[in-house]
């Protein structure tokens, strides 16, 4: 009885101590380094230009190829807006551009091989030369851009610049405030 007792003793200790060995075991294996290796860095970064002139607004974006050889392409879209947009309502038109919801998209990448965008040019509407002379700089109209690299299809075929998954992943958000260099 005392045998059967201490052997059953045995066993459950074994099994209480061995109900701990999976996560001591992740953990090891979790933190575990690879020796070797090499570091690759991706990056991509855009310039913004505005063009003011009267009622007028012209937008820049330059790719910038700082990244080298390991720049990748990228997408890009430009929103406007006004505080007086009812009174004083935005046009916007560019080759290239198409609007999809609030933002216009820029449907090429750029990247190593395409450098500029082409320019969008926001027109201010409702405004007279008599309004442009009284209202002189107090119109406000702000722009700002994104960027985001271009996604790939598992066939090799580069997601449409349109595509919600384009623009779901982190985004980088500049402005001509932002930051010199529109990161």
């Amino acid at each position: 009885m005392k045998r059967r007792n201490l052997i059953l003793t045995v066993l459950i200790l074994a099994l209480v101590l061995s109900a701990g060995i999976g996560s001591a075991w992740a953990y090891f294996t979790t933190f575990a380094e690879a020796k070797g290796g090499m570091a690759l860095e991706l990056g991509y970064k855009t310039e913004f230009e505005e063009e003011v002139t009267e009622a007028r607004k012209v937008v820049n974006i330059h790719y910038n190829t700082a990244g080298g050889e390991n720049s990748q392409e990228v997408y890009v879209r430009v929103r406007a807006w006004s505080p007086d947009g009812e009174k004083y309502p935005l046009s916007v038109a560019g080759d290239g551009w198409q609007l999809t919801g609030d933002w216009w998209v820029y449907l090429t990448p750029l990247g190593p091989e395409a450098l500029d965008a082409a320019p969008l040019t926001i027109q201010i509407g409702g405004l007279e030369k008599d309004d442009l002379a009284q209202l002189g700089d107090s119109i406000n109209v702000a722009v700002v851009h994104e960027c985001a690299p271009v996604l790939y299809e598992t066939d090799g075929t580069p997601v449409p610049a349109t595509d919600g998954r384009i623009w779901d992943q982190q985004l980088i958000v500049a402005n001509k405030t932002a930051s010199e260099g529109g990161e």
